[in-house]
Formats: C-alpha cells, sequence, structure tokens
C-alpha cells in the first residue's frame, strides 16, 4: 500500500512493486481517471512499463443525496433537452427542502465514479503515450462510464439530481442520451450502445437476407444429403441437377437466393461453364458461390476458382465442415453488404 504517489520517487517504489509481482494500491490526484496515466508519466514513468502493470483507475467524486421526503419530478427544460436530446417524456428529480432535510433538499451523500479496466486496448493505448482526450476516448468506447455519466445514471435513478452532477462534472463533448438508454431507462455506456447498435443492424441484415439456397448436381443422392445438411442450419434449398436447368432456377428465383452449390461434372452445362456464366451478369454479384466436387487435382480447384466461385469443397461431403463453410461465405458476403450499405 502506497499511500499517495506525488513525486517522481513514489512513482517508481510503486512501479518497481508491481513490477516485481506485487498487489500495489494507491492514491493520486487527478482531474479524471485517464489523466492519472500523464501524471505518472510526467512523474517520470515509463509509458511501456505503467502499461503493463496497470489494472485499475477509479476516478470518484461525492453527490449529495437528494432527499426521499421531498424531492420531486420536473420536466428537464427546453435548451437541457435539445442540449442532450433528452427523449420525450423523459422526468428528473429535483431538490425542495423540508423539514427532514432541513429544507437543503439532500440528505446524505453517493458516490459518482468513472472506472478505468485496463484491458489490452487500452493498454496499447496507454503503451503508445495517447493524450488523455484520446485515452477517454478509447476507455469510454471499452465500456467505461465518464464521471458525468455515471453521476446522470445516479440522477435517472432518483438518487441526485441534473444540478448536483453538473457542479460535479462536465458533460463529454459527445454526450447525448439518443439510443444510449436500456430497458430499464439506464444509461448505456458508448461501448455498450455500439454493441446494440451493431447486433440490431446485423439482426435486421439477417431479417432481411434471403434464405434459399439453390443446389445443383446430377446426383440426386448427394442433392438430398446437402439439403438434409442445409435444412439442419434453418436454410430452404432449391434443387437442380445439371447447369442449364440451375440457369433457369436462378432467374426465377434470384430475389430469394442466398448461396449456390455446384458441383463440376454434370450434363448440359457443367460447373464451371454455369459460374462464368452467371458471373458474366452483374445482377448475381451479390450471390456467393461454392464449387462441390470429387476433383481434388490442383489443377481442377484452379479452374474452378478462376472461373468464379468463391469457394472450392472436395467430396466426400462432411455435414459439419459444410455447414461451417456456408456459414463463413454468407456471413463474409453480409459483412461486404453492410459495409457497402455504409
Amino acid at each position: 500500500m502506497v499511500g499517495e504517489i506525488r513525486d517522481e520517487e513514489t512513482a517508481h517504489i510503486a512501479l518497481h512493486a508491481a513490477q516485481t509481482g506485487h498487489l500495489v494500491m494507491s492514491t493520486l490526484h487527478s482531474n479524471d481517471a485517464p489523466s492519472t496515466v500523464s501524471r505518472l508519466v510526467e512523474m517520470g514513468t515509463d509509458a511501456v512499463a505503467l502499461s503493463s502493470c496497470l489494472n485499475m483507475i477509479v476516478a470518484q467524486r461525492l453527490a449529495r443525496r437528494l432527499c426521499p421526503k421531498c424531492k420531486k419530478k420536473v420536466k428537464p427544460n427546453a435548451a437541457m433537452i435539445k442540449h442532450l436530446e433528452i427523449p420525450d417524456g423523459m422526468m428528473f428529480y429535483e431538490a425542495v427542502g423540508c423539514d427532514a432535510c432541513m429544507n437543503i433538499g439532500y440528505k446524505g451523500r453517493c458516490g459518482v465514479h468513472e472506472v478505468l479496466y485496463v484491458n489490452d486496448r487500452v493498454r496499447e493505448a496507454i503503451a503508445n503515450e495517447a493524450s488523455d482526450q484520446e485515452l477517454m476516448q478509447v476507455c469510454r468506447e471499452e465500456g467505461m462510464y465518464a464521471l458525468f455519466e455515471d453521476g446522470m445514471n445516479k440522477v435517472l435513478a432518483g438518487i441526485t439530481s441534473v444540478k448536483e452532477v453538473l457542479r460535479l462534472a462536465t458533460p463529454p463533448e459527445d454526450f447525448s442520451f439518443r439510443d444510449r438508454l436500456d430497458e430499464d431507462g439506464l444509461l448505456m455506456s458508448i461501448g455498450q450502445a455500439a454493441a446494440v447498435r451493431d447486433s440490431l443492424q446485423v439482426k435486421s441484415t439477417e431479417d432481411e437476407t434471403n434464405n434459399t439456397i439453390l443446389m445443383i448436381d446430377d446426383s440426386k443422392s448427394i442433392r438430398s444429403l446437402v439439403r438434409f445438411i442445409l435444412q439442419a442450419e434453418g436454410h430452404d434449398v432449391v434443387e437442380a441437377d445439371d447447369g442449364r436447368k440451375g440457369l433457369s432456377l436462378l432467374k426465377e428465383a434470384k430475389d430469394k437466393l442466398s448461396l449456390i452449390i455446384v458441383d463440376y461434372d454434370m450434363p448440359n452445362v457443367d460447373g464451371p461453364t454455369f459460374i462464368k456464366e452467371v458471373r458474366r451478369q452483374s445482377k448475381y454479384d451479390d450471390i456467393p458461390i461454392i464449387m462441390l466436387t470429387s476433383r481434388k487435382d490442383e489443377e481442377d480447384e484452379v479452374l474452378g476458382l478462376d472461373s468464379g466461385a468463391d469457394d472450392y469443397i472436395v467430396k466426400p461431403v462432411e455435414p459439419m465442415k459444410l455447414q461451417a463453410r456456408v456459414r463463413k461465405m454468407l456471413s463474409m458476403y453480409n459483412r461486404i453488404r453492410m459495409a457497402a450499405g455504409d
């Protein structure tokens, strides 16, 4: 335990102890958790060495707790609604004053905290001597609540007032309530909010994505096996026994298809010819193609891929491997669509 780090000597003592396997706890004066790093570097500690032994930094302030006897709900003013993008209908508590709190409106204190967990990304930013602002942004993206954000969660829970939080901390420049509230009405960190937005976007994309796979093979037993494997993953399967019929089905069901699996050797139109014809038409560019064949030679695989196939799988069919390759191909094309949409 190092009571307080206030100069170069105590900073080096604490760092050396941490590097030799001791759990070191200490205190330091700084404006917030991320600026603790720059304070230690200013004292002469090496940023790389510091990044390797820091585990957690906690900044704290004490906020006055609203009196539970007299606090009342109020609607925020128009300026605050605009500045913080507060949703319609949101109400905050404010102090009133009564005999129980000696007409102050507050009774007791509560902690407002900024807890910085040092994960790999934060460690890298510290080692690269990121500025206080850059480190703050990285930490918030990794799930840290800034002092103001933790204070606003206390406001939403009815523990303290907006006025009290503004007395203790300044809102981050990009702070907004928009898309930041969870199901319980509490504030999410910007990292959590970004994860929720990404998951909703992926779900929306998956909902909109077609789920039918076109299977083209002249062997009925292979088609039946592949259909069984893919239906277990939730896919619909349409079948054709040669490339010519496959092209006809493709024209009919283009808007429903998510992927094509095609054999190499087939009557009428073989696999490479089928693929070249599909790739010749740009309207099919968003449909991945997997070649599933018994041909094992390197030249055949090169020819299949050069014709425009996205993947080349050699028979016999291995169910789990086929399912994994299909998932990977669909996921890759979904990411491409999402990137194109951005």
